[in-house]
């Protein structure tokens, strides 16, 4: 059940400057420096923009100093509105799937393999192996072609024409991959 009524606390760490609501916002509080020839300047509190990352999870990144420390969205509301992780090695888990709904009501903590299980169940992750993965480079009929055509020619030769790597041709050889060819 969503939370009507966003809520504000401090981002561990950086208490004096930052805060995260249970809606997954980030605002930098207000603040004032001394420049170096002594006058104050004031900077006035806003809501920050947020980025995605190449996986999809939306991150922000504080600048102190000198220093640039970044931070995934999902992780701060965690610590800040449920608390920390049972263990080092827990998740935080997207109840609907959705990595940019960061509102604490779609949290939870789990264990990496409870990740998996959730992430298979939900269809963000399937079981796809050979031709039907979304990586795949060779069709069932290349591995029967490069199988058959291995007594002739190196590994070397079909991993140039098929555009895949010589241990990739081995692997499909000792029938370490595409095992059910």
């Amino acid at each position: 059940m969503r939370s009507s009524e966003e809520v504000w606390k401090p981002i561990r760490g950086f208490e004096n400057s930052y805060m995260i609501s249970n809606k997954g916002m980030v605002k930098s509080l207000d603040r004032f420096i001394i420049k170096s020839d002594g006058k104050r300047q004031t900077f006035k509190g806003r809501i920050l923009k947020l980025r995605k990352d190449r996986y999809g999870y939306l991150r922000i990144s504080f600048h102190m100093g000198q220093d640039v420390k970044t931070f995934s969205i999902h992780k701060l509301v965690a610590i800040a509105f449920i608390g920390d992780p049972p263990s080092s090695t827990h998740h935080v888990n997207h109840k609907n799937g959705i990595k940019t709904d960061n509102d604490v009501s779609n949290l939870e903590y789990c264990t990496p393999k409870e990740n998996n299980i959730h992430a298979f169940s939900i269809g963000l992750m399937s079981g796809r192996k050979g031709s039907s993965h979304h990586n795949c480079k060779l069709t069932d009929d290349d591995v029967r072609e490069i199988r058959y055509k291995l007594k002739d020619v190196s590994s070397r030769y079909l991993s140039e024409k098929y555009g895949v790597s010589v241990s990739m041709i081995n692997n499909i050889k000792s029938k370490r991959n595409w095992t059910h060819i």
